[in-house]
């Protein structure tokens, strides 16, 4: 995850040096710690703090904020992703295009930027950082997990047992126990 100037940096572990796709792009020097935003729920009329641990801080010096779905569905966040125009009318449900954190009962919604989905929320001020009795807003800690935790090892362990099954030209007819489908 990294964020910009949206957000705020709680706690401060360590500096990353990140560079760019391309050697062309420089080098920057960012913070790496607990993240904060605020996201008011525009339903339940309520303020969640969403933390984000182990996440870069690049403040003023960014923009946007960018997350990465397959690190929150690592640690147990359902984001639907696929937008709403992709998904046949007869087939919506609720909770698509949606963040879900179903242990808080969150369901943030997404919107689209040009390809990019995403949502609103600002930066969380001092007093709801520090309401940790949760009298105004409800804390959530969305990247729970440590690195190198059990459920990223985990998620290793079956990358590697899932690649060769992908790559095996026998797999769909093992799936369909020997019989084949004929295409024409």
């Amino acid at each position: 995850m990294a964020f910009g100037k949206n957000s705020l940096l709680v706690s401060s572990d360590t500096k990353a040096e990140v560079s760019g796709f391309n050697d062309g792009l420089s080098t920057v020097t960012a913070e790496m710690g607990t993240v904060a935003i605020a996201y008011d729920c525009p339903n339940k009329h309520h303020t969640y703090i969403l933390f984000f641990p182990q996440s870069l801080y690049f403040g003023d010096k960014m923009e946007t904020t960018l997350g990465n779905p397959f690190q929150m569905r690592n640690h147990g966040v359902v984001v639907n992703d696929i937008p709403l125009q992709h998904i046949p009318p007869e087939s919506r449900k609720p909770g698509d295009h949606c963040i879900i954190v179903d242990d808080h009962g969150l369901c943030i919604p997404l919107s689209l930027r040009g390809t990019m989905s995403g949502f609103t929320f600002s930066k969380p001020t001092a007093d709801e950082i520090n309401d940790t009795d949760e009298m105004n807003v409800t804390h959530v800690q969305i990247l729970a997990q440590p690195l190198g935790s059990p459920s990223v090892q985990t998620s290793l362990q079956q990358k590697t047992q899932l690649v060769p099954m992908a790559l095996d030209p026998m797999r769909p007819q093992k799936m369909m126990n020997g019989k084949s489908l004929n295409f024409k």
